[in-house]
């Protein structure tokens, strides 16, 4: 095989270089070449049936064959430039194929933490609108309520002097009926009184001409009001009128007349109204 390389080009590689010097191997060529001229003598004698003696007195038997083992220098496969540019592209190639892919895989792993965290704030965002909304109503819904009970006492305030006059109106009216239907609505005046009254020894009644048989008639039943030792007197007093009644005790004089409980009773509903404002 011929070490010569053909070719235009020569690639000269800077790195590592071997060096053949032949003048380290000159003894190892002088044994070689006396070993080749004691072969040469000893394969003359085997051809005249003798075995001479070697320089130490040995004979030589059957002489083996000696085979050359040639080794041949293995021929350096040498890149065209063609060749170095093209490893060069693929190599930029890959590595440009790397990095794009390290940049994609990145991004997406960005991408995907800058969603997590855009949810979350919108969450959380949403959340916070959502309470603020809440409270908006709640505040709204406790205003209206405050509004409709200041309202409703406006009304009620308004109202109430109407009532009271309604009130007395129908109260005046529904004892005028029944004084007139019932005539013996000034003895239960009468009894009322004397049931929370002192322990007097002494009561003197004190009626119109026209209540008085229909009191002293019932005299007996006001006498279990009192202590057995009690007096009670019914007289005619002629400035009452119809339903009209003083009743005289020792300590106090009680007026028990139908139109003064009626006014007392409108007085304290008017006061009542007046009280609430």
């Amino acid at each position: 095989m011929s070490n010569i390389i053909k070719s235009r080009y020569v690639y000269v590689d800077g790195g590592e270089k071997k060096v053949i010097d032949s003048n380290e191997r000159s003894e190892e060529f002088r044994l070689i070449d006396f070993l080749n001229r004691k072969r040469e003598s000893v394969d003359h004698s085997e051809t005249e049936g003798q075995h001479p003696p070697d320089l130490d007195g040995f004979t030589q038997g059957i002489a083996a064959t000696i085979v050359d083992i040639a080794v041949e220098q293995e021929e350096i496969p040498q890149k065209t430039p063609e060749e170095i540019l093209r490893e060069a592209q693929e190599q930029a190639t890959e590595e440009a194929e790397r990095i794009i892919k390290e940049a994609e895989e990145a991004a997406a792993a960005t991408s995907e933490k800058m969603y997590e965290e855009a949810k979350s704030r919108g969450y959380a965002e949403g959340l916070k609108k959502g309470m603020e909304e809440a409270d908006e109503m709640k505040r709204d819904l406790q205003e209206a309520k405050i509004r409709q009970e200041e309202e409703f006492s406006e009304q009620l305030l308004l109202l109430e002097p109407q009532l009271a006059d309604i009130l007395t109106m129908l109260l005046e009216k529904m004892t005028g009926v029944l004084a007139k239907e019932y005539k013996q609505i000034v003895y239960h005046l009468i009894h009322n009184a004397m049931y929370h009254a002192d322990n007097s020894k002494n009561f003197i009644i004190k009626i119109s001409k026209e209540d008085y048989e229909s009191v002293h008639s019932r005299i007996a039943e006001l006498l279990t009001l009192v202590s057995p030792e009690t007096v009670i007197e019914v007289v005619i007093d002629k400035e009452l009128t119809k339903n009209q009644c003083m009743i005289e005790t020792d300590t106090s004089i009680i007026d028990c007349s139908l139109d003064t409980q009626l006014n007392n009773l409108m007085r304290d509903i008017k006061l009542l109204s007046i009280q609430t404002e």
